[in-house]
This record gives structure tokens, sequence and C-alpha cells, in this order.
């Protein structure tokens, strides 16, 4: 990449957010690995870019990033792309969302609890209990904690609202002697679910990632019958997304996990 195209693409990454800066970066470094670092590139390039990420394990939102990020990256040298998202991922696949089984999610907790590393306890622990996207997963940091009142603030992504939890006996000891140590990159997330899923000998679903995890749990929790506008907390969503009823009733946050952890599927199995 050349200077001028350097510079370009760094006035076009300005007015983006931290975490989108270097998500795009890193997809960008990615596609000039792939493709090499001489464009200009066609639609056939970047077709099969993105299907070697699909067979790395990547979901369609990754692939989407990763979409927007090579755009990014024509737009700086000049290049029109002429093929578009919804090209380039199919809509059955963009609609698959693989949620993963309840006995498998207690499977990996399990696994790794008798053999697992202090990483992966600590971020299956953090899954599991509150859902967390992986991009959330990946930005705890020690900063967030306060042992002194059992709390972890979860940087929410996605426009949710970000809000402290509590930190319920069951993983307090794993969460709590654990030393964050800096964000955790995407890539290294994907091979510590993977690595977490051989551990417990689940064969993973195409696509199935860290989300799967706050897919079924949100299943749960419906399931169980909580009220909406409690789940809706719980789970970090936009403001937007909830139902009407919030607008007049907003259970506090320290209710809403008393609440879901009195019905929680998974804390037990961290007993």
């Amino acid at each position: 990449m050349n200077d001028k195209i350097a510079e370009n693409l760094g006035l076009l990454l300005r007015n983006k957010s931290p975490d989108t800066r270097r998500q795009y970066l890193y997809y960008i470094e990615e596609f000039l690995k792939f493709a090499g670092t001489k464009g200009p590139y066609d639609e056939w390039t970047i077709r099969k870019f993105s299907e070697s990420l699909e067979k790395k394990g990547y979901s369609a939102s990754y692939v989407s990033v990763a979409f927007w990020a090579v755009k990014l990256l024509l737009k700086a040298q000049n290049q029109a792309l002429k093929i578009t998202l919804g090209e380039l991922l199919p809509k059955e696949e963009k609609r698959r969302q693989p949620t993963m089984e309840l006995e498998n999610v207690r499977r990996l907790i399990g696994a790794v609890k008798m053999r697992g590393t202090e990483l992966q306890k600590v971020l299956l622990a953090l899954s599991s209990t509150y859902g967390l996207r992986q991009s959330e997963l990946g930005a705890v940091s020690q900063e967030d904690l306060n042992l002194l009142e059992r709390t972890i603030l979860i940087r929410t992504k996605k426009g949710g609202r970000t809000r402290r939890h509590y930190l319920p006996d069951e993983i307090l000891p794993i969460v709590g002697n654990f030393s964050f140590d800096g964000a955790l990159h995407p890539t290294t997330l994907n091979i510590i679910f993977k690595q977490i899923c051989s551990l417990a000998r689940v064969k993973r679903e195409k696509r199935e990632v860290w989300h799967s995890i706050r897919r079924r749990l949100l299943v749960e929790l419906i399931n169980a019958r909580l009220p909406d506008e409690v789940v809706y907390s719980f789970m970090r969503w936009k403001r937007r997304e909830m139902p009407m009823i919030s607008i007049y009733y907003n259970p506090k946050d320290e209710e809403v996990d008393r609440q879901v952890f009195s019905v929680h599927p998974f804390l037990n199995s961290w007993q």
C-alpha cells in the first residue's frame, strides 16, 4: 500500500469508532495478505477472500465487516466495488443463526471446569452468565471489575446499554482471581471457542460461535417466563428494541440480575 492510499484510508477511518477502526484494519491486512498489495482487485478476488473467511469458521456478521473494510480500502484506491453484500452472502446464509443446544453449553462448562485453562474458564463463565457478544468478551479489562461491590462493567456493543452486572457466587472466584491483560483479538477468541468445543468433544455446527451461547441463554430466559423487560434489560439491548411497557416500568439493574440469576440455566453448572 503506497503512502497516498494509506493517507486516504486514514481519512476514511477518522469518523469510525476505535473498535471499528481496529476491525477494519485487521480485515484490510488479512485481505492484502490474501490478494497481494498491488491492486486493482476484481470481484472474484473479493468473493474468494470472503469464502476463505467462511471456511475458517467466521460468521456472516464478521464476513460482513470484512466486506465493508475491503470496500473502504478500494475507495481509498479510487476503485469502485461492483458487488454488493447481498450478492456476497446469500439470504439463506444471512438468516442462519445457530443457537447452541442447552446440554452442549453445559458440556462446555463441565469440560472447562475440569481441564480448561484459566483464560478458557473466565471467557466461558462471562459468556454463559451474561450472554456477551464476542466483541464485548474481548473488551473486558481489569478496570471493569469492582470486587468490593462484586460487579463487572459490560461495555455493550451494537448501540446497547453499557451497564454493571452483579458477580454471583458461582463465577466470582473465576472472574475475581483472573488478571485481564488487554483486549483479545476476534481471531484469538474464535480459536479459544474451538478449543473449548474440542475439549468438551462437542461438534460445532456451521457458524456456531460465542454468540450461539448468547442465543441459548436468551431462549432459556424466555422459556423461564421472565417478564420481557427483565430479559431485554439483562441482555443489554437497545432501548428502541424493548417492549413499550419498558417506557413505564424500568426495574433496577440489581433487581433484574436477581430475577435472572434465580432461574439462570447455567449458574448451577459452575458450582
